[in-house]
This record gives structure tokens, sequence and C-alpha cells, in this order.
């Protein structure tokens, strides 16, 4: 099982919720690059094959519906995410299904 991505999320990442975690002190800028290191870390440890590429899409989707990343505050993590953003689509592996998903929202962002 660990060898593959599917059950992320299943089980996904423990989050305890609470007003002293960094749930409630971080900036916008510092959660959303942790969402966005951790879309790169799914990328780069992931099987090389179309399953385990495809659920990225997933996970990116989630990122843009759950920060509303319409405007960004930091120029960083603009850049960042277009980088990634390059590195998915370049990706051999990825279905043309899911190439268009990603086009479709990050069209302003993946250019």
């Amino acid at each position: 099982m660990a060898r593959n991505f599917k059950y992320v999320y299943k089980y996904g990442i423990l989050h305890f919720k609470s007003n002293l975690t960094s749930t409630f002190t971080q900036s916008f800028d510092t959660k959303l690059f942790g969402e966005i290191f951790l879309l790169d870390i799914l990328y780069d440890f992931s099987r090389n094959n179309t399953e385990d590429k495809n659920l990225i899409v997933g996970q990116a989707l989630y990122i843009f519906n759950r920060y509303n990343i319409t405007l960004f505050n930091s120029t960083y993590n603009y850049n960042f995410l277009r980088s990634i953003l390059n590195k998915i689509m370049n990706c051999s592996y990825l279905s043309e299904l899911s190439r268009r998903k990603i086009k479709k929202v990050f069209f302003y962002y993946y250019k």
C-alpha cells in the first residue's frame, strides 16, 4: 500500500484543529505554499504509471477549490505553482482527460 498513492485520499494526513495549531496561526501564503509543496512531493514520489500520476490532478483541483487561488499575495507561490503545473503537464503518464481538467481550471497559471 505504501507504494500506491490511491489511499492518500482515504487515509490522508492527520490534521488536528485547535486555536494553537498552524491552521489558525499561519498566514494564507504559508498554508498555500505547504499545499503546493505537497503537490510537488506527490508528483516526485509517485510511481511512474497512469494511475498514480492521474491522482495528482485530484490533489491540484482540491488545492484550487479549497484555497480559491484566483489571486496570489506571494509571487513565489505563483511561480512555484506554475513550475509544478508545467512539470505535471509534461508528464507522459498523464491522461488526456487529466490534462484537459488541469488546463480548464488552471488556464491562467499554465502558460
